[in-house]
């Protein structure tokens, strides 16, 4: 009988150390499913959060966007509103180019992008662009190398020459006139601009629209001056029927001249239909 329990025993151990391998077997695939499932869940919330952040941050960009978009608008229209403002106190038809520059440059240190510095850049080349008009006829009108003083054609200075000219007015002269005939006469710059615009367009189309073949100017000078010309009678000689069809040709003329400034004077003549560049 004792023997008989021995073998009964043997025979369990032996079937067990049988079913060891296949209990550590199914053990351990059962681990695998575990680690397998939990690395799942733990890449699944990665990627969740990975996800999450990238909406946020999509959606920081947009808001940043979305508030340097606002941001560039508004200094945009200040530097326009600017200019306007600049327009309606008369610094432009006083010929007070300093003023103008002033208050621009003012206001461009006030900007916090790097457009609306480059709004406010546009408004002050306008102003220097008229200014360039004025310093090219002072420096022109009284004869310069082979060209002579310059002599109006047309009213309310027909037949007057000018004799001499600085920033501040002008002195005319009537060559032949009679001793008893006063012979001479001042205008100041503003009264000029303000009283003589058919005199002011003779001297553009001279000195500025055939400025390169009259001065020997260079492309771009041109086209500034023509574009400084044409700004002058669109703010200082607005009431002048003729004004709008004078604009457009001396804005088409910059362009003409200096193709590449054609898409700085879209910005500045929105209103005039240029050419497309080829």
């Amino acid at each position: 009988a004792i023997a008989f329990e021995q073998r009964r025993e043997e025979h369990r151990d032996h079937r067990d150390q049988r079913r060891a391998p296949a209990l550590e077997e199914h053990q351990h695939h059962d681990d695998d499913e575990e680690d397998r499932l939990e690395a799942e869940r733990l890449e699944a919330e990665r990627k969740a959060r990975a996800e999450a952040a990238a909406a946020a941050e999509k959606e920081r960009q947009e808001k940043l966007a979305a508030e340097k978009k606002a941001k560039i608008e508004e200094e945009s229209k200040a530097a326009a509103d600017k200019f306007e403002m600049i327009t309606a106190q008369g610094c432009l038809r006083q010929l007070d180019w300093k003023t103008a520059i002033r208050q621009l440059e003012t206001l461009k240190d006030e900007m916090t992008t790097a457009e609306g510095q480059l709004a406010v850049d546009l408004q002050i080349r306008k102003v220097n662009d008229m200014k360039k008009v004025q310093d090219l006829l002072i420096a022109q009108m009284p004869g310069k190398g082979s060209n002579k003083p310059f002599v109006f054609h047309r009213s309310p200075l027909r037949g007057q020459r000018v004799a001499r000219v600085n920033d501040k007015e002008i002195e005319l002269e009537r060559p032949g006139a009679k001793p008893s005939v006063k012979n001479k006469s001042k205008i100041t710059w503003q009264r000029f601009y303000k009283d003589n615009n058919a005199n002011f367009f003779e001297l553009v189309n001279h000195y500025i629209y055939n400025g390169r073949k009259t001065c020997g100017l260079s492309m771009n000078d041109v086209a500034d001056a023509l574009t400084g010309a044409a700004l002058t009678f669109q703010l200082v000689f607005a009431e002048d029927d003729n004004t709008p069809a004078r604009v457009k040709t001396l804005a088409l003329q910059a362009v003409k001249e200096f193709p590449d400034y054609v898409k700085t004077a879209k910005e500045i003549f929105p209103d005039v239909e240029f050419p497309e560049a080829e």
